[in-house]
């Protein structure tokens, strides 16, 4: 059993990672190449942010460019990020799985986390939570016009995303990494709205906390972004979790 800790995650150095490579004079090709050279690039980013431990990935595109999204590396002032959509509804994801052999990055992300955890570095994994994963497979305006109308269908396929998401956490996990975050930007209560937060809370993020929790060894924490979390959260206390609050 694992700890779970709800926490503050604002970092004021945590968006230096464009930064970092253009300092470097290097190309997100480059960084890319090789688990080696994401371990190293991954250095570098603590070094700037002047943080206790490496962070992985570099963005929140991984997922679904492994479920066959259409992802746009980056360029000289952003990192990776959705391209064309690939699919015209959420039916459409139902049909996608999560494979090495759509994504380069996934696999060697894994084996970056494993180097640089047998190197002796501290890591923080991030694991992308469903809406982001679905902003890079097709339009949010799809998403939510279909998450109003057909909430049977959103509950589906939270479940089929759950289920992708968790064999690729526990990877993560055996690679030895000390903590694990999942966040989902585009999720946030602040931007959804409680009613939507609420399904994706009961849908995903609860039963996605408590299956990694029970799976993964002692000695690996998970962190939970506070704008991601709401109140049907706090069901994850007396699950044999650990929850701390951000301090006010």
């Amino acid at each position: 059993m694992s700890d779970f800790i709800l926490d503050a995650c604002i970092n004021p150095n945590s968006d230096m990672v464009a930064e970092v490579r253009a300092d470097l004079g290097c190309s997100w090709d480059e960084v890319y190449g090789s688990a080696e050279s994401i371990a190293d690039f991954a250095r570098a980013v603590r070094a700037a942010r002047e943080q206790d431990f490496c962070m992985l990935p570099f963005c929140h595109t991984v997922e679904a460019e492994a479920m066959g999204a259409d992802v746009n590396l980056g360029d000289e002032v952003s990192v990776a990020r959705a391209g064309t959509p690939v699919c015209t509804s959420m039916r459409d994801v139902l049909g996608m799985e999560l494979s090495d052999e759509r994504s380069h990055r996934l696999p060697r992300m894994i084996e970056a986390a494993r180097m640089l955890s047998e190197a002796g570095e501290q890591v923080m994994y991030s694991i992308s939570g469903p809406v982001s994963i679905l902003s890079c497979l097709l339009d949010l305006r799809v998403v939510f016009r279909e998450w109003r109308r057909e909430p049977e269908l959103v509950q589906e396929v939270l479940g089929h995303l759950r289920g992708q998401v968790i064999p690729y956490a526990l990877r993560a996990a055996d690679a030895g990494v000390t903590y694990m975050e999942y966040a989902d930007p585009p999720a946030y209560v602040s931007i959804v709205g409680p009613r939507v937060a609420t399904t994706i809370a009961e849908g995903f993020t609860t039963p996605f906390i408590r299956e990694l929790s029970a799976r993964m060894a002692e000695g690996t924490s998970i962190f939970l972004c506070p704008m991601a979390a709401t109140e049907k959260m706090r069901s994850l206390e007396g699950a044999s979790v650990k929850v701390r609050c951000p301090k006010a």
